[in-house]
């Protein structure tokens, strides 16, 4: 059985590497990574996480004085980024192998999860491909945001909150016994504290800290032990989140203003009413957020998510072969992930950190699965009990393919390098086209690979929204999708200067020149 766990476990971890390198390789900058990916090269060199070619300062666009220090969001995957550019070249694919590392680590997580929940080691490792396979995870890890290191530390809290309700149920069966006649210590403090700091560390990388820190002080309130365990173990659990988010302190004290004028506005003034109104009245965020999660899932893996989340409580909280801790604590957690992801970001336009609640759904449908199992098999040979098991996981796996990117995944391997495929070679050849003392304007595909390159640099993003009505002067405005689709070069008042590559398919590079309207 251990040959087969780590078969399943290498075999999910190895499918995410060979699906995924070729999309963080290849692509050019997408989601949100005009915001992301520079901090933690500037952290690294200067140390301060910054984004220098967005020098606005207007505080409606979220990003005042950004050149200043980005305090939009905590620091932390630019902290984790730092290393990385310390050792390879800079760019894109550079700035996303935290999450890339992070995601692999999930996959590690949900198989620890289901094993510390009575789950086998076959089902775990189902579990962990699934989740390795899933849409959420996919776009988490390749993208250069703080989704994956926050949904990664929120696991690791959530599994050390878990692993001390097992410890306090074993405690109090002791206490119970006649062999025992004295009070055990609370010997759950150190994991209670190692969550505490794992919740800190997705504080620093994300807001939503907050979910991982409110489910966990719900699981701690209900956890066997008594008023003065329940308190203890709190102060405890508060003490190392301070701890783990304590690297965003010196900048927020040196960078007052900037605090005030990104974070406030960017995340607490879009979230809609207060934090405790939402979960008294949770519907407006619960329909925001269905919708959200229909574009981020797709309506299969949407389907599979709602299987496991409902049918997996079902079948969890009935059953008899699992442990009382199993069969409450599995679902409180699953639930509470959906619940507090919803509410805690309110009306936030927030995606990909869905793959927390994905994750604990998954986990839920495992062990159900295992039960089952059990009761099928106790109902069929063993010949049809494989065949049953068998066209299971095909028709999991089937669902997990549509919007997987292996599409994507088939144009960058059969065009390994090639610059019409390859964002860094493409635009490496486009920017010897253009002077090194040029003012270049980009949108998000390459301002960060111009930027690097040297040449001064400005985002190309909405004109009145980040630079006013100011007049605007630039040797060359470079666009690719985004500016496309915004037509941008209408509010820069640009003039079609030349063309590069091809927008036949998204997975070819092309970027159109432009210059300005004289």
């Amino acid at each position: 059985m251990i040959r087969k766990c780590n078969v399943w476990l290498i075999v999910a971890i190895t499918l995410f590497l060979v699906l995924r390198i070729p999309l963080i390789t290849h692509q050019s900058g997408i989601q949100d990574e005009h915001w992301f990916a520079v901090p933690g090269y500037t952290l690294w060199e200067e140390g301060v996480p910054r984004i220098p070619y967005v020098p606005s300062r207007i505080r409606d666009s979220f990003f005042e004085n950004a050149d200043v220090c980005l305090m939009t969001l905590p620091p932390g995957l630019a902290l984790a980024q730092a290393p990385f550019f310390a050792v390879f070249q800079a760019g894109y694919p550079t700035a996303r192998l935290p999450s890339l590392l992070a995601a692999l680590a999930t996959i590690v997580v949900t198989y620890s999860l289901v094993r510390r929940f009575g789950g086998d080691r076959s089902i775990a490792g189902f579990a962990s491909l699934v989740v390795a396979l899933s849409r959420p995870l996919l776009f988490a890890g390749i993208t250069s945001r703080p989704d994956a290191l926050c949904i990664l530390f929120g696991l690791l809290c959530a599994d050390r909150i878990v692993k001390v309700a097992h410890q306090a149920r074993a405690e109090s069966e002791d206490q119970m016994s006649e062999t025992r006649s004295k009070p055990l210590p609370d010997n759950q403090l150190r994991s209670v504290s190692v969550a505490g700091v794992f919740c800190g560390f997705a504080a620093l990388c994300h807001p939503l800290g907050i979910v991982f820190a409110m489910q966990s002080a719900l699981v701690i309130l209900i956890i066997r032990g008594g008023f003065r365990k329940v308190l203890r173990r709190w102060c405890v659990f508060a003490i190392g989140s301070v701890l783990g988010i304590s690297p965003w302190l010196p900048y927020i004290v040196m960078f007052p203003y900037e605090f005030r004028a990104q974070f406030v506005t960017n995340v607490l003034d879009r979230a809609g009413p207060g934090l405790f109104s939402r979960l008294t009245w949770p519907i407006p965020s619960l329909i925001h957020h269905s919708r959200i999660l229909y574009e981020l899932l797709g309506s299969l893996q949407l389907t599979l998510f709602g299987i496991a989340l409902v049918l997996g409580t079902l079948l969890v909280f009935r059953s008899r072969r699992n442990s009382v801790p199993v069969r409450w604590l599995l679902p409180l957690n699953a639930w509470a992930a959906v619940y507090l992801t919803a509410t805690a970001a309110g009306l936030h336009p927030i995606q990909l950190y869905w793959a927390y609640a994905f994750v604990w759904s998954i986990v839920l449908g495992a062990i159900a699965l295992g039960e089952l199992s059990e009761v099928i098999r106790r109902r069929l040979s063993p010949a049809s009990f494989k065949l049953t098991q068998f066209a299971f996981c095909i028709g999991v796996l089937v669902l997990l393919l549509p919007g997987g990117g292996l599409r994507s995944w088939h144009v960058y391997v059969t065009h390994w390098n090639d610059p019409r495929y390859n964002a860094s070679r493409f635009i490496a050849n486009v920017l010897s086209e253009i002077p090194e003392d040029a003012l270049c304007y980009s949108d998000l595909s390459y301002v960060f690979d111009i930027y690097l390159s040297g040449r001064p640099t400005r985002l190309c993003a909405e004109r009145e929204l980040f630079w006013g009505d100011d007049a605007i002067e630039y040797d060359y405005l470079l666009l690719s999708w985004e500016g496309r689709d915004a037509d941008w070069a209408q509010q820069y008042d640009a003039v079609k200067f030349r063309s590069f590559g091809s927008d036949a398919t998204p997975q070819h590079c092309y970027v159109d020149v432009f210059r300005h309207e004289q």
